[in-house]
Parts: C-alpha cells; sequence; structure tokens
C-alpha cells in the first residue's frame, strides 16, 4: 500500500455510507465481499498449483469463500441500527462498535484476519493487542472510524474528533511505554540463529540448502543453531534413513544444532485405510545427531494439507487430486534448547510453530504459557510466487509477537524470512527478498515478559459479545428505520 496510514480511516466512508439503515446490510455487505475478494485474490493461483484443480473451480471456491467471510458483516449492517438502544449517541456508537468488533472477529478461529491487522507497520500504535488482542485493536480502530465519520455529517463534531484523538493518544501512550519497558528488560539470553532460505520447488533435490548450510557455517564460528524452513520436496529426518544419513553427516561436518521440518512422520496405529495419513512436525537435532524434541503441527491447512469431509465423501478427492493427507498433532509443550550441550535447561525454550498456524492466537498463547521465549515460525510461501500472499501472511502473524511479547524469528523457503522483536518492530536487516536463496546468521534477544494477554486471552471479546448480546435481548419493539 502506497499510504499505509489509510488502513487507519479506511472504514470512515463506509460508516458515513451505513448511515442509510434501510440499505446498511447491503452496503456492509458488499464492503466486505470487495474488501475480502481484494485481501485474498492470491489464494487462486496458490490452490491450483498446489491442489491441482481446475480454475473455474478454484474460481467458484474462492468466490464462495469470500461470499461465507462477508456474512458476519452483513449481519452487522443488519444490526447497525437496531443496536443503538439508549439516548445517548456516545453510548450507542460504543454499542455499535462491539457489534463490529464481535461479529468481525468471529472468523478469526477460520480465516484470523480483519481490518486492525492492516496496522502491523505501526507498533507505536498497536501494543494494546498484549491486554485484549486483535479484538481490542480492532474496536479502537472502529471507535476512532466511527468518531470521524460522524464528526464528518457533523454529528457532535467537536466531541467526535476530541473522542478519536483521545482514542489515538491513548493507544500510542500505552504502545511508547510498553515498547520502553521491553526494549530496557534485561535479557536473559541471546541466541545466534543461522536462517536458511533455500527457494526450493516440489521437483528439487536438497543440495542448495547442503551447501547453503555448509557455506554458512563454515563462515560463522557463533552460530547457536541452524533453522530450516518448511519446504517442498519430500523430507522426513524420521522416516527416511537416507534423509536421516545426510543430516548426521552435515551435523559432523558443522557440529551444529538444526531445527527441521520433517514434512512426513507417519500416523502411528492409524485407523486410516491406506495411503497413510501423516504429520507435519517440526523437530529438533542435537549437534550430535540425536533428536532432542518433535512438534507436530495442529492446524492444517483445509483443501491443502487435508481434505474436510473425505470420510464421509470418498469422491471429494476426484476433485482435489493434489490435496495431502495430513492429520493434526496434540498439544505439545515448547522445545528446550541448550546452546552449550543441547539439554534441556531453564534458559531457552522454543515454540516451533509451522507456517499457517502461526496465525492463529491460542496456538502461540498456549506455547507462551507453557515456558516459550522465543517462536520460530518454519514457513513456505513459495506456493504464492509474486503475488501479496507471503506478505499478508507475514503481517497477520506478526501480532502473536506483540500479544505474547516473544521474539519471533520467521524462516521462509522462498521469503519472507525476518526476526521481529517482541514488540512487533521489525529487524529490517533481516527482511529477505521473495523467491530467493538466502543465508544470514542473525543475534536474538531472549526476556521474560508476562503480558495480560497471556493470562486472560480473549476476554475482551467475550465481554463484549455479551453486552452485545444483552443489548439486542432488551430490544421489545420492531425495527424502525432511524
Amino acid at each position: 500500500m502506497p499510504a499505509p496510514w489509510l488502513a487507519g480511516i479506511a472504514m470512515t466512508p463506509l460508516f458515513i455510507a451505513a448511515d442509510n439503515s434501510k440499505k446498511c446490510a447491503a452496503i456492509f455487505g458488499l464492503w466486505a465481499f470487495a474488501w475480502w475478494c481484494w485481501s485474498i485474490f492470491w489464494m487462486l493461483p496458490a490452490a491450483i498449483d498446489f491442489i491441482g484443480i481446475s480454475p473455474i473451480l478454484a474460481s467458484i471456491l474462492w468466490g464462495l469463500l469470500c461470499a461465507l467471510l462477508s456474512l458476519p458483516y452483513w449481519v452487522i449492517g443488519r444490526l447497525w441500527h437496531r443496536i443503538c438502544v439508549t439516548q445517548s449517541p456516545l453510548l450507542n456508537g460504543t454499542l455499535q462498535t462491539l457489534l463490529f468488533t464481535a461479529l468481525a472477529s468471529c472468523t478469526q478461529w477460520f480465516v484470523p484476519a480483519n481490518p486492525a491487522h492492516s496496522l502491523y507497520i505501526y507498533p507505536q500504535f498497536i501494543q494494546i493487542v498484549d491486554i485484549g488482542g486483535i479484538p481490542l485493536l480492532l474496536f479502537g480502530l472502529v471507535s476512532v472510524n466511527l468518531c470521524l465519520a460522524k464528526t464528518f455529517q457533523n454529528k457532535s463534531p467537536f466531541v467526535m474528533s476530541c473522542t478519536a484523538g483521545a482514542i489515538t493518544l491513548l493507544c500510542f501512550t500505552y504502545s511508547h511505554i510498553r515498547i520502553f519497558q521491553f526494549n530496557n528488560q534485561k535479557n536473559i539470553d541471546t541466541i545466534n540463529i543461522a536462517m536458511l532460505q533455500p527457494n526450493l520447488q516440489r521437483e528439487d533435490s536438497l543440495d542448495r540448502l547442503f551447501h547453503l548450510t555448509e557455506n554458512l557455517t563454515s563462515n560463522n564460528s557463533n552460530i547457536d543453531l541452524v533453522v530450516w524452513p518448511e519446504f517442498p520436496p519430500a523430507f522426513s529426518w524420521q522416516e527416511n534413513k537416507s534423509d536421516r544419513d545426510k543430516i548426521t553427516a552435515l551435523i559432523e561436518t558443522i557440529n551444529k544444532p538444526i531445527l527441521l521440518n520433517s514434512g512426513y512422520i507417519y500416523q502411528k496405529n492409524s485407523t486410516t485405510p491406506t495411503p497413510r495419513s501423516y504429520y507435519n512436525a517440526a523437530q529438533l537435532i542435537s549437534s550430535k545427531a540425536e533428536l532432542l524434541g518433535s512438534y507436530h503441527k495442529q492446524h492444517l491447512v483445509p483443501f491443502f494439507e487435508y481434505l474436510p469431509f473425505e470420510a464421509t465423501f470418498p469422491r471429494l478427492r476426484h476433485w482435489f487430486p493434489d490435496t495431502l493427507r495430513y492429520v493434526s498433532g496434540d498439544r505439545h509443550s515448547p522445545l528446550g534448547f541448550s546452546k552449550n550441550n543441547q539439554h534441556i535447561d531453564n534458559n531457552i525454550h522454543i515454540a516451533p510453530l509451522i507456517c499457517f498456524e502461526m496465525l492463529f492466537p491460542h496456538y502461540s498463547r498456549y506455547q507462551a504459557n507453557q515456558g516459550a521465549n522465543i517462536i520460530i515460525n518454519l514457513s513456505n510461501d513459495s506456493w504464492f510466487k509474486t503475488s501479496k500472499g507471503s506478505i499478508n501472511h507475514f503481517s497477520l502473524a506478526i501480532f502473536r509477537s506483540i500479544e505474547n511479547k516473544l521474539p519471533w524469528v520467521r524462516v521462509s523457503n522462498g521469503g519472507i524470512s525476518a526476526s521481529v522483536s517482541g514488540t512487533g518492530e521489525i529487524d529490517v536487516s533481516s527482511l529477505t527478498n521473495l523467491n530467493e536463496h538466502h543465508a544470514q546468521v542473525i543475534q536474538v534477544d531472549i526476556k521474560n515478559t508476562l503480558t495480560l494477554y497471556q493470562k486472560i486471552g480473549d476476554l475482551f471479546l467475550i465481554l463484549a459479545s455479551i453486552i452485545v448480546i444483552t443489548a439486542l435481548a432488551s430490544l421489545t419493539r420492531p425495527f424502525k428505520s432511524r
């Protein structure tokens, strides 16, 4: 976006247009449909390439998904004026803001995106997510836009403009306090991480990745941990002896531990008929080529990593021939890591989230509550090619750092790879370009920082939903156009 600050006021025209209650649902629904179409257009070529479906079927599914994700906004429009149950314009505006927040947030367990995510580039305004998560940030953003809309409509313009300014100033002040506190907190440790971005395709061998690793480690003796991304070629340290032997030989050469992605680990005692199901796993291998721990990806991408309803409708496989057969893993504690002798200690605990699941707050929050003090995200965005899919993925995930005040290291097969602090500030020198191979060493500071969001989770969203339901339940008269 050429002027990213426009994200902060992008909903103001929507709220001005929605002043006509008879067309309110259509206005909100069409706005949301257009927004979703623009936001996830990159999914079309990725779906065609990854799961082997026709362009027509991909377009139909994409349109249906956009329509489904727009439904909460249509409901917002239907209730936009009904929820104004008080005589106070300020209270009614608050209820409308809570309504928008509650319903727009209901997609966060499916596709976790809403207009508040557009503010990822402004850490100096968005630290409030460490209190109430994305819903609290969305509440603040909607409040400002609604106040601006009423100001332009000459509805108590002085009060509304002052309210918008006060909310913005409050977010700015809190954010600067939290950033100052975080930056001045004492480190409990530091870790030097080798980030490898090989830009591999399905048909490629892993030779490039091995060569990049050897070259980087030979020129940097201070590396504590080598991190490989998720990548398309079939590879498994656990299931493939040839792969395991190659890793063992590599570790004997570089004498460094590796956090890698085993693309398949077969499910034991599976009742699933052939072909067998498997896990997508992150595995920590010591400098002695011993397995220190594994993490199985919990949140899978529907139609990419598994086929919903396949057990009931097996013929779906005919339409989605290349959909993978992954199964979800169970909850797992962070991977303990010691820089000196690779046994579990109390210093560094890694939350090794894999690709898409970094977008969902409850996985990183669970890991943080289990003692994780760094998030290392193994990802593969090469399916998106040069589209904005990778930057969307990156911008949605960056909030997990801020919510938990944990550093985040993203290692992606084809970019974007980067190091992000616990305040969401991006280390620009660590950012990599798309569709290029790259290798670098970054230093990450480890801190022990607690946040309110770690403890209370989505309590703000729950309270907002209760208030909205209570307000709607108080309606005793039929709706009239206001």
